[in-house]
């Protein structure tokens, strides 16, 4: 067992040393928070959590959450939501479909939390984001 154990030991040893080196300090991010990015860019309709992240990357949440804030100047939330609101723009500024429709086809499971950070974010509820957005074309 404590050949085992000094076995173990170095590996997590070895993969603190090859983790260190991915780090680069001249503002690039993260390789495992420019994929978290990515992830978030592509699936930002699925029901990304950081929870969910950290257990696919073995790392621990709030360290995850703390790395991301660090390179990022943003949650992971508040990132995914950004990703979603600039779908739902362009949804709303492109289709006919409802802003129910389009609030659940963007990964928003509840419409007036939906229309809260919307008008937080463009300062006008998505239907009047639309009828702006139609008179100005």
């Amino acid at each position: 067992m404590l050949e085992t154990a000094e076995l173990i030991s170095e590996f997590i040893c070895l993969l603190y040393y090859k983790n260190k080196q991915t780090i680069n300090y001249k503002g690039h991010c993260h390789r495992i928070v420019e994929e978290l990015k990515h992830r978030a860019d592509e699936h930002y309709d699925c029901a990304l959590t950081l929870k969910k992240m950290s257990e696919l990357y073995f790392m621990n949440e709030k360290y995850l959450g703390r790395l991301f804030l660090k390179q990022t100047g943003q949650t992971f939330h508040s990132y995914i939501n950004m990703r979603r609101l600039k779908a739902a723009a362009e949804l709303l500024e492109n289709t006919d479909r409802s802003v129910i429709d389009i609030s659940l086809e963007c990964g928003f499971n509840s419409i007036s939390y939906f229309n809260r950070i919307f008008l937080k974010k463009y300062g006008k509820t998505p239907a009047q984001y639309r009828k702006y957005t139609a008179k100005s074309r």
